[in-house]
């Protein structure tokens, strides 16, 4: 059995496909044995933190995918950085709070929603986008079908 092919019996299938690149990289540039080895394992590393972040955004639920980068806050100059920033951060996560954005159609609701829930994503959290009106549609399901008048 060569590397490659123990790589991927240990599970570590990314680290397989780059090892023929990796380790010629590494003889070229006279790496060591353990700066080899330690490249090897941050590339399956990036991978699997890359993969996780696809599940989680794909299991989301959200809309669409936004970012606080792609947001004007010309837009809605009413909307305080400063209070985003602090969110931002995810402390009401670690906080065991809540953050609710309350407003009419078109201010950015959503928009920052979904930004706060990537960067959740991005810190390792798992996140669901759900709406008000739809929780409120699931307890009347809910509730008509355990207690039927």
């Amino acid at each position: 059995m060569n590397v490659v092919e123990r790589l991927r019996e240990i599970g570590l299938h990314h680290a397989a496909s780059k090892y023929d690149e990796l380790a010629r990289k590494a003889a070229e540039e006279k790496c060591s044995y353990e700066q080899f080895i330690l490249k090897l394992a941050e590339q399956e590393k990036r991978e699997r933190a890359r993969r996780r972040e696809e599940v989680l955004l794909r299991l989301s639920n959200f809309p669409v995918i936004k970012t606080f980068e792609g947001f004007d806050f010309r837009f809605n100059p009413s909307i305080e950085k400063k209070v985003l920033e602090e969110l931002r951060t995810l402390r009401f996560i670690e906080e065991r709070s809540n953050v609710l954005f309350l407003g009419p159609p078109g201010v950015g609701k959503t928009h920052l929603t979904v930004a706060l829930g990537v960067e959740a994503i991005k810190k390792g959290y798992m996140t669901y986008f759900i709406t008000v009106d739809e929780i409120a549609r699931r307890l009347r399901t809910s509730k008509e079908e355990h207690f039927a008048r």
